[in-house]
Protein backbone atom coordinates (compact mmCIF):
# COMPACT_ATOMS: atom_id res chain seq x y z
CA UNK A 1 0.00 0.00 0.00
CA UNK A 2 1.37 3.40 -1.00
CA UNK A 3 1.84 6.02 1.69
CA UNK A 4 0.87 9.57 0.75
CA UNK A 5 2.93 12.39 2.13
CA UNK A 6 2.78 16.13 1.86
CA UNK A 7 5.44 18.30 0.28
CA UNK A 8 7.42 19.00 3.46
CA UNK A 9 7.43 15.30 4.39
CA UNK A 10 8.65 14.44 0.89
CA UNK A 11 11.40 17.05 1.13
CA UNK A 12 12.53 15.66 4.50
CA UNK A 13 12.59 12.13 3.07
CA UNK A 14 14.28 13.15 -0.18
CA UNK A 15 16.98 15.44 1.27
CA UNK A 16 19.16 12.66 2.80
CA UNK A 17 18.94 10.71 -0.46
CA UNK A 18 19.98 13.77 -2.43
CA UNK A 19 22.90 14.37 -0.02
CA UNK A 20 24.03 10.75 -0.32
CA UNK A 21 23.93 10.95 -4.09
CA UNK A 22 25.96 14.16 -4.01
CA UNK A 23 28.65 12.51 -1.84
CA UNK A 24 29.01 9.45 -4.05
CA UNK A 25 32.50 9.09 -5.47
CA UNK A 26 31.96 8.16 -9.08
CA UNK A 27 35.64 8.23 -10.08
CA UNK A 28 36.72 4.92 -11.50
CA UNK A 29 33.15 3.87 -12.18
CA UNK A 30 32.14 3.28 -15.73
CA UNK A 31 30.66 6.29 -17.39
CA UNK A 32 27.15 4.89 -17.61
CA UNK A 33 26.89 4.47 -13.82
CA UNK A 34 27.96 8.07 -13.16
CA UNK A 35 25.43 9.20 -15.74
CA UNK A 36 22.76 7.25 -13.88
CA UNK A 37 23.71 8.94 -10.59
CA UNK A 38 23.61 12.35 -12.29
CA UNK A 39 20.21 11.54 -13.81
CA UNK A 40 18.84 10.47 -10.43
CA UNK A 41 20.07 13.73 -8.88
CA UNK A 42 18.52 15.70 -11.72
CA UNK A 43 15.25 13.77 -11.45
CA UNK A 44 15.04 14.41 -7.73
CA UNK A 45 15.61 18.14 -8.30
CA UNK A 46 12.90 18.14 -10.97
CA UNK A 47 10.43 16.44 -8.62
CA UNK A 48 11.16 18.97 -5.88
CA UNK A 49 10.73 21.86 -8.34
CA UNK A 50 7.52 20.30 -9.64
CA UNK A 51 6.17 20.21 -6.09
CA UNK A 52 6.92 23.94 -5.76
CA UNK A 53 5.07 24.61 -9.03
CA UNK A 54 2.12 22.47 -7.95
CA UNK A 55 1.81 24.34 -4.67
CA UNK A 56 1.60 27.65 -6.55
CA UNK A 57 -0.96 26.18 -8.98
CA UNK A 58 -2.91 24.70 -6.07
CA UNK A 59 -3.02 28.10 -4.34
CA UNK A 60 -4.27 29.77 -7.55
CA UNK A 61 -6.99 27.15 -8.00
CA UNK A 62 -8.06 27.38 -4.36
CA UNK A 63 -8.24 31.19 -4.59
CA UNK A 64 -10.46 30.97 -7.67
CA UNK A 65 -12.75 28.43 -5.99
CA UNK A 66 -12.81 30.39 -2.74
CA UNK A 67 -13.97 33.54 -4.51
CA UNK A 68 -16.61 31.79 -6.60
CA UNK A 69 -20.14 31.44 -5.23
CA UNK A 70 -20.80 28.59 -7.68
CA UNK A 71 -18.26 26.31 -6.00
CA UNK A 72 -18.74 27.31 -2.40
CA UNK A 73 -20.76 25.15 -0.03
CA UNK A 74 -21.57 26.39 3.45
CA UNK A 75 -19.44 24.59 6.06
CA UNK A 76 -21.05 22.34 8.62
CA UNK A 77 -22.37 23.98 11.75
CA UNK A 78 -21.33 22.77 15.19
CA UNK A 79 -24.74 21.09 15.55
CA UNK A 80 -24.41 19.33 12.19
CA UNK A 81 -21.00 18.03 13.23
CA UNK A 82 -22.48 16.75 16.52
CA UNK A 83 -25.33 14.94 14.75
CA UNK A 84 -22.97 13.40 12.16
CA UNK A 85 -20.61 12.33 14.94
CA UNK A 86 -23.56 10.72 16.73
CA UNK A 87 -24.65 8.94 13.53
CA UNK A 88 -21.13 7.64 12.95
CA UNK A 89 -20.82 6.56 16.59
CA UNK A 90 -24.08 4.60 16.51
CA UNK A 91 -23.28 3.05 13.13
CA UNK A 92 -19.80 1.88 14.16
CA UNK A 93 -20.50 0.90 17.78
CA UNK A 94 -24.02 -0.48 17.49
CA UNK A 95 -24.46 -1.25 13.75
CA UNK A 96 -27.81 0.51 13.55
CA UNK A 97 -29.38 3.79 12.53
CA UNK A 98 -29.42 6.98 14.56
CA UNK A 99 -32.44 8.13 16.56
CA UNK A 100 -33.23 11.50 18.13
CA UNK A 101 -32.65 9.94 21.54
CA UNK A 102 -29.15 8.86 20.48
CA UNK A 103 -28.22 12.45 19.64
CA UNK A 104 -29.53 13.69 22.98
CA UNK A 105 -27.70 10.99 24.94
CA UNK A 106 -24.40 11.32 23.08
CA UNK A 107 -24.30 15.12 23.20
CA UNK A 108 -25.05 14.98 26.93
CA UNK A 109 -22.35 12.34 27.41
CA UNK A 110 -19.62 14.19 25.50
CA UNK A 111 -20.59 17.84 26.09
CA UNK A 112 -22.14 17.66 29.53
CA UNK A 113 -25.37 19.08 28.12
CA UNK A 114 -27.80 17.56 25.63
CA UNK A 115 -28.65 19.36 22.41
CA UNK A 116 -32.04 21.08 22.38
CA UNK A 117 -34.62 18.68 20.85
CA UNK A 118 -35.88 21.29 18.39
CA UNK A 119 -32.29 21.87 17.25
CA UNK A 120 -31.85 18.11 16.78
CA UNK A 121 -34.95 17.96 14.52
CA UNK A 122 -33.87 20.98 12.47
CA UNK A 123 -30.29 19.78 12.16
CA UNK A 124 -31.33 16.32 11.00
CA UNK A 125 -33.63 17.89 8.40
CA UNK A 126 -30.75 20.05 7.08
CA UNK A 127 -28.45 17.02 6.90
CA UNK A 128 -31.13 15.07 5.03
CA UNK A 129 -31.48 17.97 2.56
CA UNK A 130 -27.71 18.08 2.09
CA UNK A 131 -27.53 14.33 1.42
CA UNK A 132 -25.47 13.55 4.51
CA UNK A 133 -28.12 11.44 6.24
CA UNK A 134 -30.73 9.01 4.92
CA UNK A 135 -34.05 8.16 6.53
CA UNK A 136 -34.47 4.54 7.52
CA UNK A 137 -37.94 3.82 8.89
CA UNK A 138 -38.38 0.46 10.52
CA UNK A 139 -41.30 -1.25 12.13
CA UNK A 140 -41.11 -1.31 15.93
CA UNK A 141 -44.22 -3.38 16.49
CA UNK A 142 -47.93 -2.72 16.42
CA UNK A 143 -48.41 0.59 14.54
CA UNK A 144 -45.19 1.87 16.08
CA UNK A 145 -42.67 3.15 13.57
CA UNK A 146 -39.30 4.46 14.63
CA UNK A 147 -37.59 6.89 12.32
CA UNK A 148 -33.89 6.12 12.16
CA UNK A 149 -31.17 7.85 10.18
CA UNK A 150 -27.97 6.53 8.66
CA UNK A 151 -24.93 8.52 7.66
CA UNK A 152 -24.08 8.53 3.94
CA UNK A 153 -20.60 8.31 2.42
CA UNK A 154 -20.92 12.03 1.65
CA UNK A 155 -21.87 12.69 5.29
CA UNK A 156 -18.93 10.69 6.57
CA UNK A 157 -16.48 12.50 4.28
CA UNK A 158 -17.97 15.91 5.16
CA UNK A 159 -17.78 15.10 8.86
CA UNK A 160 -14.11 14.14 8.60
CA UNK A 161 -13.30 17.28 6.62
CA UNK A 162 -15.14 19.45 9.19
CA UNK A 163 -13.16 17.91 12.04
CA UNK A 164 -9.87 18.35 10.15
CA UNK A 165 -10.84 21.93 9.32
CA UNK A 166 -11.59 22.65 12.99
CA UNK A 167 -8.19 21.21 13.96
CA UNK A 168 -6.44 23.31 11.29
CA UNK A 169 -8.21 26.45 12.48
CA UNK A 170 -7.37 25.69 16.11
CA UNK A 171 -3.72 25.12 15.17
CA UNK A 172 -3.57 28.44 13.37
CA UNK A 173 -3.66 30.41 16.59
CA UNK A 174 0.12 30.06 17.03
CA UNK A 175 1.25 30.05 13.41
CA UNK A 176 3.41 32.38 11.39
CA UNK A 177 2.69 34.22 8.15
CA UNK A 178 2.74 32.07 5.02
Amino acid sequence: MAVLMNKSQFRREAQPIKEELTKLDVTGIEIHESEIVAEVKLSLDRVLNLLDDLEDFHDDAMIALGLSDDHFEEPLSKHEVHVLASALFVATKHSRGLSYVDVLQLTRRYNGKAMNLTMVYRTIERLLDRGMLLTDERDEGQNNRARMYSITAHGRKSFRMAVLNAEALRGGLNSEAA
